[in-house]
């Protein structure tokens, strides 16, 4: 049987990622709505299986579209998009069932295995490695070998959150090494990981005297 997928886009170049994404006539029937209220006036005649909302920024306001669409639609899968992602709505979505939000600059490629995943039925509470708060510290080293003293704020299987003050900016796709010690064994843990999004923070005397206060999440890609 075919999943239904509707996407609420307005239309751009970039639209077209997505369609290619989705772009699966065996296993998939995609229809286009400009608004939630376009959906909601034809949802008699296309009961959907999953919804995918895009955005050009993710906020505060998105949040709140958000958490309706799950009160409203409680049986469909919802996947987020946005180019800009404020990093207090990021963690604000985190635990809603079967809700993903992803940086449509960097995870685009994921969107396939996203959905799959949803339409089976897999929710967030259900992940295999939970995403816990954590504030221990740790080590960012940086591709010119620079150590940067940093503070975990949540962390999971695969990524985590951090903050700490650097003069450098860090910006996605760039590569880095996190140095920690391991709250289980006590040992010293050393992985690669690749910035998935950074902001920045910090009042105006910080950044006159050019340190910046960051928040950025990072995915684990290999331990040594």
């Amino acid at each position: 049987m075919l999943s239904r997928i509707a996407v609420i886009s307005s239309h751009s170049s970039d639209l077209e990622k997505v369609r290619t994404a989705l772009r699966n006539p065996l296993r998939y029937t995609v229809r286009e709505f400009l608004s939630m209220e376009a959906v909601a006036k034809e949802l008699k005649q296309f009961p959907m299986d999953l919804m995918l909302m895009r955005y050009a920024r993710f906020d505060e306001r998105q949040v709140v579209a958000a958490t309706a669409a799950r009160r409203v639609f409680q049986n469909v899968g919802l996947v987020l998009m946005a180019k800009e992602i404020a990093p207090a709505a990021r963690a604000k979505v985190g635990g809603i069932e079967r809700l993903r939000l992803l940086d449509e600059s960097l995870e685009t490629t994921d969107l396939t295995s996203v959905v799959e995943k949803l339409l089976r039925g897999d929710g967030s509470a259900a992940r295999l490695h939970p995403r816990v708060r954590r504030e221990s510290s740790v080590q960012i080293v940086d591709t010119n070998g620079l150590t940067h003293r940093a503070q975990f704020l949540d962390f999971a299987q695969m990524g985590a959150r951090v903050s700490f003050q650097a003069i450098k900016t860090f910006k996605p796709r760039e590569s880095v090494q996190v140095i920690y010690t391991s709250s289980q064994t006590g040992k010293v843990q050393r992985l690669e990981a690749k910035v998935i999004w950074s902001a920045i923070g910090g009042g105006l005397m910080e950044q006159f005297m050019g340190v910046k206060s960051q928040t950025a999440g990072l995915r684990f890609i290999a331990s040594y």
